[in-house]
Formats: structure tokens, sequence, C-alpha cells
């Protein structure tokens, strides 16, 4: 069932650009996932399906710029929020990466499509190569923004201390606006003009009873079960990480790691200057590597 909800109508209010801003203005439909429902928005039409997933603690709004131009493109364009964010509901047991994987293709399904080309931006990176390696024929091919996809190196006690620091500073009351805070500097070389609304945007939907607690549990859930499935990842996929992404001691390095970790064709750039978010600091750079790399390995698949 199509409607428009009252978060849209809050989204707009705030003056955050959404997806469903002039030049989309998709109706939002449901896909049944689990204990709950995955928002998500569909451009329709005859091309290629793509479908969005945004990082943790952010909406189908981070994909404002690059999903008009992947419409231009003459693509079928997905975006949906992830579980317990946005306009999806709440009441999941478990906020895993692999759980959003699994609400991916739950999102296809109820769209009514076979197969697709999944975009993913830092944990939802790691959740669509896992669908990707669950449902190999569902996946043309994929996109890892910013990838965070696998466990780091951290000793035990370190994990621990980590764990700690976590729950202290993303717990209410003051959570939501520290997450605001960090989300912004994760911007870089190319910060977007709307960056401040959208993080009031943001802050407002951590503030609604649920949701910071959603957040919470993605941000400990462990990235160990995404990590051992790249090796069968076989879809073509494209890698791209900002030079300057400070999620990552060296992103380089930690591009270059997943892609040798990928069973599958890759193809891997690096944006110099840009953060966690190269799709929103530079859409007509990533969207020119869509148009050059995609159709080549999706051919070459």
């Amino acid at each position: 069932m199509l409607r428009r909800t009252r978060m849209a109508a809050l989204v707009g209010a705030l003056g955050v650009v959404a997806m469903g801003a002039p030049g989309m203005g998709q109706e939002v439909a449901f896909a049944p996932a689990g204990k709950g429902r995955i928002a998500y928005e569909d451009t329709g039409g005859q091309g290629p399906v793509v479908l969005c997933m945004p990082g943790m603690g952010d909406i189908r709004g981070e994909f404002r710029f690059l999903a008009p131009l992947l419409k231009q493109a003459g693509y079928r364009v997905l975006v949906a929020d992830l579980r317990g964010h946005g306009e999806s509901s709440l009441g999941f047991d478990r906020y895993r990466p692999e759980d959003s994987g699994a609400d991916a293709l739950a999102v296809l399904t109820h769209a009514g499509v076979a197969k697709a080309t999944l975009i993913g931006c830092s944990m939802s990176a790691g959740s669509i190569a896992w669908a990707a390696a669950e449902a190999p024929e569902r996946v043309a091919a994929l996109v890892m923004l910013g990838p965070a996809a696998r466990e780091g190196k951290t000793g035990a006690f370190q994990a621990t201390m980590n764990a700690a620091l976590y729950r202290a500073l993303f717990t209410r009351p003051w959570g939501p606006s520290v997450w605001s805070w960090f989300y912004g500097t994760l911007y870089k070389k190319h910060p977007p003009a709307d960056l401040k609304a959208y993080q009031a945007g943001l802050r407002a939907m951590l503030a609604q009873p649920g949701r910071m607690e959603a957040l919470q549990a993605m941000i400990m859930a462990s990235k160990r079960q995404v990590g051992d499935r790249l090796a069968s990842v076989k879809a073509p996929t494209l890698l791209v990480m900002g030079g300057a992404d400070p999620d990552f001691p060296d992103p380089r390095q930690e591009a270059a790691t997943l892609a040798g970790m990928l069973g599958g064709q890759k193809h891997v750039e690096v944006l110099d200057g840009l953060g966690h978010y190269p799709h929103v600091e530079d859409p007509q750079a990533v969207m020119a590597l869509i148009r050059k790399v995609l159709p080549e390995l999706t051919h070459g698949s």
C-alpha cells in the first residue's frame, strides 16, 4: 500500500531535501521484512533497476543528489530506509549488517524486481555484499561507497572499551545531537549546501522513540558475518572511497583490502579529498564512474 507519511512532512518542514523533492515526487511503499516493514521509493520505468541503501544513522535522503542522476541515465531507481530508520518500522529483533542485506532483497521482492544493481554506503555496503553472496541470481552488480564491510582487528580489551564509549556517546538524551555532530565531521572537501538542515532532520528522526536504540544496535553489531561472505561475492563490483574518509586510517588501503577479499570482478576508485559520503560530496563524479564502469562490469558478468 502506497501513502505519504508524517515523517515526509517532518523532513520537508525541516528543509531537508528528501527523495520526494521536486524532480522525484515518489510515493512511499513498505516492504514486509521480518517483524517489520522497510520504507522505500520507486521511480518506476523500464530501465535496469538500481536499489540504493544509505549508511546507518542516515535516511534515504542520502541519495537526494545521486538518485536523480541515476534516473536521468535511464535507470529505474529504488531508494530504501534502513530498518529502524527514517520511515521504516521499529521492533526488529536484530540490526546486523546481514539483516539489512536481507531487507534489500525483501524490497526487490515487494517491488517485483527479479534482479538489480545494489548501491550501499558504509555499513550497508557490507549489507549489499551479503545479499550478493546470499542471492547471486538477484544481483547484477554492486556499488560500494565508503564501505565499512569487515570487522577490524581490534584486541578484546580495546573492543570492550570502544563498546563502552559508543554506548555512552550515543545514548539518550544527548545521543541524537552527538550523532548529528559526528555525521557532519564525515564530510570533507565538498559538504553539501543543505548539510545543516539535513543534520537537523537526522537529529529529529533519531529523537523519535526507538530510533536512537536502532542506531545503537547497528553500531554495536559485528561485521564478521559479512566479512566472511565477501569471497563468495561474484557480482561485478565498483568500490568508491573518499581519499579523506575519516572512518579509516588509510582509505586507499582499506579499499584495496576489500577488493582483495571480494571473489568477483572489481574496480576500485579513490576520490581525492572526499569524505565518507562521496556520492553526496560529488555526485557527478560518482555518477560518471557508474556510467563508465557499471555497464562494462555488467556486460562482463
